[in-house]
């Protein structure tokens, strides 16, 4: 068979002190990805984080779950569903379809919990986005 099964396991550990709080943070964060040997793809991506104020002793536990399709490179369904212990959840939906000139553009349907979001070395501060639709167009070159 020339199906292939991938897993990738990680620890992470944060630790912020400012004037107004110090937070330790552990995250668990764990993949998942099966190609089927037609050329379809399935991803799941799951994580754990908790997270411990010291300074109030307040504790948080969150969880995030996000499947994924992948259909011959061609387009992309992902759900996402994130959760914060004894509080609210985000859940929402994208497809993603790439297009012949290196790009692709997105349809996002759902809520996005806001926070620090980093990439590629620089981190910005996300508002949450509530109950509704974004798109998104990214270029490649």
């Amino acid at each position: 068979s020339n199906s292939k099964f991938y897993y990738r396991f990680g620890y992470d550990y944060y630790y912020e002190i400012t004037d107004v709080k110090i937070i330790k943070a552990s995250t668990i964060p764990m993949q998942y990805a099966y190609n089927f040997k037609t050329g379809n793809s399935l991803t799941f991506y799951i994580e754990m984080q908790r997270k411990i104020d010291e300074r109030d002793n307040t504790k948080h536990s969150y969880y995030y779950f996000s499947p994924s399709y992948n259909h011959f490179g061609k387009w992309i369904l992902t759900l996402f569903n994130d959760n914060e212990k004894d509080n609210k959840g985000w859940s929402a939906i994208d497809y993603t379809l790439n297009l012949k000139n290196s790009s692709q553009i997105s349809l996002f349907y759902g809520s996005q919990k806001g926070g620090l979001v980093c990439a590629n070395g620089s981190c910005v501060y996300q508002p949450d986005f509530e109950d509704g639709f974004k798109t998104t167009y990214r270029m490649n070159f």
